[in-house]
């Protein structure tokens, strides 16, 4: 995605819509079980942003938890057809976790990591070139 390109996305009913611009900092596959849960899957598909490259409308609620990464996280979906759209986390304050499934073109993804390896379910396949971490990834630089 080039740096000035521009994605829509939004919830199942279309009352919660958002905007990315720009490259995503981070798109990871996570098998944490929180993500399992939330998703219904074997994992969560997302792609960082900085919150600058990010905005919404429409209304949100949310649900927070502890992370097994040691953070909160907060998830937001849309009051009416319940579809979660976005998560935060305290771990990165400045950045927010759009759901992949959530754009409205489907783009060619391919995450740079996958997360949470250790709960990854047994049919749940991913992509062998990608490096993978039992817990979350070290932050960049350490």
């Amino acid at each position: 995605m080039s740096d000035d390109k521009k994605q829509t996305g939004g919830c199942q009913c279309g009352s919660v819509r958002y905007e990315v611009s720009g490259s995503p900092m981070l798109s990871v596959k996570c098998h944490c079980t929180d993500c399992q849960k939330s998703t219904g899957a074997g994992h969560m598909m997302g792609a960082a942003y900085l919150d600058g490259q990010f905005s919404m409308s429409g209304e949100t609620s949310s649900y927070s938890y502890q992370a097994d990464s040691g953070g909160t996280v907060t998830s937001e979906f849309c009051k009416t057809c319940a579809s979660t759209v976005i998560s935060r986390s305290t771990s990165y304050p400045k950045m927010v976790m759009v759901r992949i499934g959530t754009l409205d073109e489907a783009m060619d993804f391919k995450p740079m990591i996958q997360v949470f390896a250790k709960h990854k379910r047994s049919w749940d396949k991913d992509w062998p070139d990608v490096p993978s971490f039992d817990e979350m990834a070290p932050a960049p630089g350490k």
